[in-house]
């Protein structure tokens, strides 16, 4: 199954894969995954599109939603209900299925009722951290959760800076990396894309 519990906590990881400081292996359900850092960052001009959001919610179901420890009990008030182990170490997440149906936080009107503090693979898009080799891209591209949906994202004008929701959410991972994940980050590389986003640098962060 596409959306299934290995590929929704593959698409998680590659918001962390960027700003790792080793290659790490990661256990789920006795699968393992070896995850490598990228040797450079590069900041593509596409960052700065913006856009409209179609409101389809064609990406809101066939998927899990997957929620670090400090994440669901600071902004969903529940407990963990898994845990994967990080280079040996127990990495407790909480996990809503949704393949078969539509997320449980997304309203009639289909808007995300967590929009602010929503899993990183729903709040990221369509933003996309692309490993292709040893080089992670962030692009925005079309949202393909579901393979044979049409994403009907409306694309406008490149903006000389990235816009203020799209500063909220880089500061989001940040802010969810420092909670659950400082033993295998590197801030300075985060700090630094950070610093080029809101400056509407683009360019390349090289991993020393």
């Amino acid at each position: 199954m596409r959306g299934g519990l290995i590929p929704s906590f593959k698409t998680f990881f590659t918001y962390i894969i960027p700003f790792l400081k080793e290659p790490i292996k990661v256990v789920i359900k006795e699968k393992s995954i070896n995850l490598s850092p990228p040797r450079k960052v590069k900041v593509s001009e596409t960052i700065f599109r913006k856009y409209e959001c179609g409101m389809c919610a064609s990406c809101c179901e066939g998927y899990m939603n997957v929620f670090t420890e400090y994440h669901c009990k600071r902004y969903l008030d529940v407990e963990p209900n898994f845990t994967a182990i990080l280079d040996g170490e127990e990495y407790h997440f909480y996990i809503e299925d949704h393949t078969s149906r539509r997320c449980d936080h997304l309203g009639s009107d289909n808007k995300c009722t967590i929009h602010y503090y929503n899993p990183l693979h729903c709040m990221f898009p369509p933003i996309k951290f692309r490993k292709v080799g040893e080089v992670v891209y962030l692009v925005k591209q079309p949202f393909t959760r579901n393979l044979g949906r049409v994403c009907k994202i409306r694309w406008l004008s490149k903006d000389e800076r990235i816009s203020e929701w799209d500063e909220y959410r880089f500061n989001f991972l940040r802010e969810i990396l420092v909670k659950d994940f400082s033993d295998i980050v590197d801030f300075g590389i985060l700090d630094e894309v950070i610093r080029m986003l809101v400056e509407g640098k683009v360019g390349e962060v090289r991993k020393e």
